[in-house]
């Protein structure tokens, strides 16, 4: 008997000592800024009370083989076989990403048709805009002077977040009104492209009696990546920046032309897309901007004018991971570039809205929107780039609206995203139900807010794939591991309480980064507060748990893979997109 309770409490103690051991490596991985020093204590000890509950079975076992087997070095491996046998199972087990839980269903909403004098819309994105290199937002260089104007007979909405800080998400989200993680069925793994099953903005504006044409120039949004679902009309060659011997040299003229040359017999009501892709890498201006020094820039420009664009990428990246340090005026002269492509963009913007007037879609009969996929990092935050990070820089974009329905010369404070645009353009086109809701997308209608001249405050979420989710208000800014971590203890049911702690403590999904910043205090984002503010810390968690947990994955049938042919993902390699 004696020998029986001696294997039972070895085992059972050892497996409690375990918990314990999953707690504290659960703590340093997660929980450490989110808990205070006593609920730190509570959770290793309840955490190794529920092991020890889970080592009472093997505890018994152990018990019996330490009652039946009389030689002491045998009995002693046997024990510790049996209980290696329990933890490294639960070790593996807790390597597997948690399940995600019941995704919601995605239940397109009815077809509905436009009414007669529905508004014409005209939809602008610019690849790799920082909503802070616009005299619009506060910019010492005059780098868009059309769309300033533009925006004088409108609305700027001051602050908008893009849904990730890179292209495929970001405009994805655009399109369907729906978070990034909803874009495949297998929640957790990295989605690539719309699938057949979504359905897009054009698609719902198409079945309501809508004209479509797409004019893109990014080779993430070509047909085979699924954004020419609903488009009548696609055109993803004539401006598709390649980089190529010709393609290199594609630019934002080669993407407005030929829809311009589409607009000349478009009949009313017609969605219009357009994607210019110039202030993305390489920047190569076709002409330099008025506050580039020629002089000053030569070597630099010898330097990177001799570079193909893979060399060109990489000497970026080592900018970014630390592998060499910018040489003097190199940043100068980088923005300087970038800054010259966004003044060629906007000359661009200008032409098309020149045009939608002449053709008598102005202000009485259209919408005109101008946005950005994403931003663009100069050693901001010590990187360069883009898609690397979910600072302010990467992910408020501009947004601008003018035409029908839009008032005229106001700019509204507060916080809206990319994933509100569908909603609005559909509520714009009276494609809404009369309450306004659509509990089919994760984004709301800004149209409310546009008519009561009221700032909309609207809590946004941002991804980098299924690693990092920002949760940013005004306010507030919260970056932390996608999934949300297990701040309570974990469930009294002892194995299932054990495999909780294992995914936590080494689940790979996991990573011990969380990151805090008061945005009106702190803009640039430069002062983390996650170990100076622990309650805000928690506070701001709780709010993004409860947000998150308001927009769950969308069970949508689609692929992981992206539709791309060879062609495509040499370009994407080139950029550094693909390994």
């Amino acid at each position: 008997m004696r020998r029986f309770a001696a294997g039972l409490a070895a085992a059972t103690v050892t497996l409690g000592l375990f918990g314990a051991a999953l707690a504290v490596a659960g703590l340093v991985r997660a929980h450490l800024p989110l808990l205070d020093g006593r609920e730190r204590i509570l959770l290793v000890l309840r955490w190794a009370a529920v092991a020890g509950l889970a080592g009472v079975v093997p505890g018994m076992a152990a018990g019996l083989i330490a009652a039946s087997v009389a030689r002491r070095f045998l009995r002693r491996a046997m024990v510790g076989v049996l209980v290696g046998a329990t933890v490294v199972p639960v070790l593996l087990a807790g390597r597997r990403p948690p399940s995600p839980g019941t995704p919601a269903v995605y239940a397109p909403a009815p077809e509905r048709r436009a009414p007669r004098d529905a508004p014409n819309l005209v939809l602008v994105t610019i690849d790799t805009l920082r909503h802070d290199h616009l005299e619009l937002y506060g910019y010492d260089r005059q780098t868009a002077p059309h769309l300033a104007a533009l925006a004088g007979g409108g609305t700027v909405f001051e602050a908008a977040v893009a849904q990730a800080p890179e292209t495929v998400h970001s405009l994805a989200s655009l399109m369907t009104g729906l978070y990034p993680h909803a874009f495949d069925a297998q929640v957790g793994t990295r989605p690539a492209f719309l699938g057949p099953a979504f359905r897009t903005l054009a698609e719902r504006l198409g079945a309501a009696g809508y004209d479509t044409a797409g004019f893109v120039s990014n080779v993430f949004l070509k047909e085979q990546n699924g954004f020419a679902q609903g488009f009548r009309h696609f055109d993803d060659h004539s401006g598709m920046f390649l980089w190529g011997p010709s393609g290199r040299t594609r630019r934002a003229e080669h993407v407005v032309e030929p829809a311009l040359a589409w607009l000349a017999d478009a009949a009313p009501p017609f969605f219009l897309w357009v994607h210019v892709m110039d202030p993305h890498h390489p920047y190569e201006p076709a002409t330099p901007g008025p506050w580039e020094d020629a002089a000053h820039a030569a070597s630099h420009a010898a330097r990177y004018g001799a570079l193909s664009l893979e060399g060109y990428t990489q000497r970026l990246k080592d900018l970014r991971t630390g592998r060499r340090h910018a040489a003097q005026g190199e940043v100068t002269y980088l923005v300087g570039r970038y800054d010259a492509e966004i003044l060629q963009v906007d000359r661009e913007l200008g032409r098309l809205a020149e045009r939608l007037e002449a053709r008598g879609f102005d202000e009485r009969n259209t919408v005109l929107i101008v946005t950005a996929d994403h931003g663009e990092e100069f050693v901001d935050h010590g990187g360069m780039l883009h898609g690397h990070s979910l600072f302010d820089e990467l992910i408020r974009v501009p947004l601008v609206m003018r035409g029908r329905g839009i008032p005229h010369g106001k700019r509204l404070g507060g916080q809206v995203q990319l994933v509100d645009v569908t909603a609005t353009l559909l509520d714009l086109a009276g494609l809404l139900p009369p309450a306004g809701g659509s509990p089919e997308l994760d984004g709301v209608s800004l149209v409310p807010a546009l008519r009561a001249e009221q700032p909309a405050v609207h809590p946004a979420l941002s991804f980098i794939d299924t690693r990092y989710v920002a949760y940013r208000t005004p306010e507030w800014k919260l970056v932390a591991a996608f999934e949300p971590y297990d701040v309570g203890p974990p469930s009294w049911v002892p194995w299932e309480g054990l495999l909780s702690m294992a995914r936590v403590a080494v689940g790979r999904p996991h990573r011990p980064k969380i990151g805090l910043w008061r945005l009106d205090e702190d803009p640039r984002e430069h002062r983390n507060l996650v170990w100076d503010d622990p309650a805000s810390v928690r506070a701001v968690y709780a709010m993004l748990s409860e947000h998150r947990a308001a927009h769950p994955p969308r069970l949508v049938a689609s692929s992981t893979t992206p539709g791309l042919d060879a062609r495509g993902r040499r370009a994407l390699r080139a950029l550094g997109y693909v390994q």
